[in-house]
């Protein structure tokens, strides 16, 4: 008790010296986030609609925001770990033309490339903390009003991949030498690495411990004809 005690103390000193950093508390084994996930009674039964759904190569399912009013600000998080080569979007709530019209659409989206790590020290059975670098790279674009899927203009090529992961793990350091000196004594590495050792150990420290994604954050939205709420059917990342 008295060493959870501590660490939420050295939680805290250290958050207010990183506010480039998002804390995440997540679930082992998760790879997909979202601000806010709806759910809805229909016929008695509780129905969701959670982030993993953009992922199932079903654009008959969606994520759909339950953030009150259209959804501006709400956000989806998923790991990539890779180059992305290409990115694509289905909008909306594409199972049929009337879900799509009496719901929301994104108009117009910012995409961000972030870093995370592993807090050690804060990892039980059940979940953990990761600690996110915010926008390494990011661009704004409109998002156009079809239930086809569309290309988004967003790519990380391998060498800004590596760049990138390695300036995150720097800043990482810098941020929170506590938790970086338990990666450090978990991989068995002398305690506090210098710039060149760090960049020297990235792959494996990246590998055990790091965590590269994609952030999509909803700017404005297509208003639906009968619901505020937000929804986008599919993204397709292909990797290198």
């Amino acid at each position: 008790m008295k060493k959870i005690v501590l660490l939420i103390l050295m939680l805290v000193s250290v958050v207010l010296s990183a506010a480039d950093w998002q804390e995440l508390s997540t679930k082992l084994e998760q790879s997909v986030w979202a601000s806010s996930t709806f759910c809805e009674q229909i016929r008695g039964k509780q129905i969701c609609y959670p982030p993993e759904q953009l992922f199932d190569d079903d654009p008959g399912t969606c994520w759909v925001e339950a953030a009150p009013g259209d959804g501006v600000g709400q956000w989806i998080l998923f790991a990539v770990n890779r180059p992305v080569r290409k990115l694509s979007l289905i909008n909306g709530f594409a199972r049929s033309p009337v879900l799509y019209e009496n719901n929301s659409r994104i108009k117009r989206a910012r995409l961000s490339f972030m870093v995370g790590f592993t807090a050690p020290g804060l990892v039980t059975e059940l979940d953990y903390y990761q600690y996110f670098l915010s926008d390494m790279k990011h661009v704004e674009l409109d998002v156009q009003d079809t239930a086809d899927a569309q290309a988004l203009g967003f790519t990380v090529d391998y060498e800004e991949h590596e760049r990138l992961t390695e300036q995150a793990l720097k800043q990482f350091a810098a941020a929170y030498p506590f938790f970086m000196r338990e990666i450090e004594k978990d991989l068995g590495f002398e305690a506090e690495m210098d710039p060149e050792q760090l960049a020297r150990n990235r792959d494996l420290i990246f590998e055990v411990f790091g965590i590269s994604c994609l952030r999509l954050e909803i700017l404005e939205v297509y208003a639906g004809q009968r619901c505020e709420d937000t929804c986008v059917s599919e993204i397709r990342v292909h990797l290198e």
